[in-house]
């Protein structure tokens, strides 16, 4: 009887020990469990903070490259210390200033081309040139738009055409350009004509200087004053066989070839032979044209 008592007991207590085991190990399990979702939690904040902080950082990348791309086109001002210590602007930025101040003038000054005609196309002067030519020296005398009837270098070098496309035209400038680089003319009010030989008055023609032979503008009118000027039959002359002709003397006579132009002051002017050319008496035409007005 005591023996099946302490086998009793002895199992009683394998009991008890076995199921301490069982619970401290669903008390482990349950830990364990815990540990387990606390870490995944944990795992998962450190990744949502993660593409946080790599979001942000691609912003800033993005606004940092868009002001680059805004600012590559911008003036770069540098600043430099002058002799006071105060800051100044670097020569690159003084150029940008100024090309644009220039490109400002140079808007300004358009010209409207249609007030000119046919001399806005002309070589010899700049649009600038030609309406201050008219505005200065024409503005008694225009009455059109300036029409090209001549052109030397282009219709042929020869007497015979200017006479083809000039004669029986009504009023008309003709601007030479010599070889010196002076561009000078005169006016007729007369048409030209292929006489055979013969001068014709004219009260109104005048020669004119605009640009000298070192290439500075005079715009300067040579009404008849010239030692001879009492002999108002001499304005102008006209042949068959000549270029236009003005004067006396011949104040302008016009040729082709090296040195077979010339200049006399006889009707027009007192202020020398060289005057008008820059040279001696005799000049080269290297392209003359006449307009009617």
């Amino acid at each position: 009887m005591m023996m099946r008592r302490g086998v009793f007991f002895l199992l009683l207590l394998l009991l008890l020990v076995v199921l301490s085991v069982v619970v401290v190990s669903a008390v482990e399990g349950k830990k364990a469990k815990g540990t387990t979702k606390a870490s995944i939690k944990a795992t998962a904040r450190l990744i949502k903070r993660s593409k946080q902080q790599q979001n942000q950082h691609g912003k800033k990348v993005m606004r940092k490259q868009a002001v680059v791309v805004r600012n590559r086109n911008a003036p770069r001002v540098t600043l430099n210390a002058n002799k006071d210590g105060n800051p100044t602007k670097s020569k690159s930025v003084k150029l940008k200033i100024l090309k644009k101040r220039t490109s400002k003038r140079k808007t300004e000054s358009k010209v409207d081309l249609g007030l000119i005609g046919d001399l806005s196309k002309s070589t010899f002067l700049t649009a600038n040139q030609s309406k201050r030519f008219i505005d200065e020296l024409l503005k008694d005398v225009k009455t059109r738009p300036m029409k090209l009837l001549y052109n030397a270098s282009k219709d042929g070098f020869r007497a015979r055409s200017f006479h083809s496309k000039c004669d029986n035209q009504g009023p008309t400038v003709t601007i030479i350009k010599a070889s010196s680089g002076a561009i000078f003319g005169g006016y007729t009010s007369v048409s030209w004509s292929s006489a055979m030989l013969d001068f014709f008055p004219d009260s109104k023609a005048f020669l004119f200087s605009l640009i000298g032979p070192k290439r500075d503008e005079r715009f300067k009118k040579l009404i008849q004053d010239g030692p001879h000027s009492a002999y108002v039959n001499y304005s102008v002359y006209h042949r068959s066989v000549d270029h236009p002709t003005f004067g006396g003397g011949h104040d302008i006579f016009i040729a082709r070839g090296t040195k077979k132009s010339f200049t006399n002051p006889f009707t027009y002017s007192n202020l020398g032979k060289d005057y008008l050319t820059g040279s001696t008496r005799e000049f080269t035409t290297l392209d003359y044209e006449v307009y009617s007005l």
